[in-house]
């Protein structure tokens, strides 16, 4: 899913309505999710509650790339910066990592998406995380799911649209979350 969800104590979700060909019925048999207790909704990983670059997907790259991947030359050393070095309105890391992405860019004539055909199952990012260059390279299963986390909600720097509060957000600090309204 591209976007972010927030919920309220006592509010419940669910994925019907947005995945399905409007012009089907789904199947007539019970659904294996039917089959058991809803699933209680955990928070995500800090960098989620607002979605925050900096916080989510800057600290595991810190963690896993930068050594190689700093924006200095020489043997060992790759071609992509991604340091979380500012460079406004967001970081180098950020810049530099958008070829290797596959996102929804408004008004490119998406205008319906399919499930599995954005985001972290397409992007170039996933398949060089495993791939011959990057070997000696294993992400733990949490790092992982903070970036597939991140490609799945569009690749976005900011989660608010506050200018003061993008600011903070640049630099690294959290933000509340919206308020309710």
């Amino acid at each position: 899913m591209r976007s972010a969800t927030y919920l309220q104590p006592g509010e419940r979700r669910g994925c019907v309505g947005c995945h399905e060909p409007m012009a089907t019925a789904a199947p007539a048999r019970q659904l294996m999710a039917m089959k058991r207790q809803p699933s209680l909704i955990e928070p995500g990983p800090d960098g989620t509650r607002p979605m925050s670059y900096p916080r989510l997907v800057q600290p595991v790259l810190d963690r896993y790339c930068v050594s190689c991947h700093d924006g200095t030359q020489g043997p060992g050393k790759g071609r992509t910066d991604l340091s979380g070095t500012i460079d406004p309105p967001f970081t180098r890391s950020y810049r530099n990592l958008k070829p290797y992405l596959n996102w929804y860019a408004w008004g490119h004539g998406h205008h319906i998406t399919l499930p599995g055909t954005l985001g972290a199952d397409t992007s170039r990012l996933t398949a060089i995380l495993s791939d011959k260059n990057h070997v000696g390279v294993k992400l733990d299963d949490q790092s992982l799911r903070k970036l597939y986390l991140w490609m799945d909600a569009n690749v976005p720097f900011y989660g608010t649209y506050w200018p003061e509060e993008q600011a903070a957000q640049l630099k690294g600090a959290a933000v509340d979350p919206p308020a309710l309204q």
